[in-house]
């Protein structure tokens, strides 16, 4: 019996997930705001959400 292409991949994907390991995460970082005040919009209030473009000045 042939071993198809996708067999093959779900072998790959069985055995890679065996050997993933994870990364832990710093509690303090998911239960605690960050300190990010600097990143706002001019002319906006600084509680409201948006999607902003940055884009660098120095070239």
């Amino acid at each position: 019996m042939p071993i198809t292409k996708r067999m093959m991949a779900c072998l790959y994907l069985f055995f890679m997930a065996q050997v993933v390991n994870t990364q832990t995460i710093n509690p303090h970082l998911i239960h605690h705001t960050w300190p990010a005040y600097w990143i706002a919009a001019p002319d906006t209030p600084p509680v409201d959400y948006g999607v902003y473009f940055l884009e660098s000045k120095s070239f």
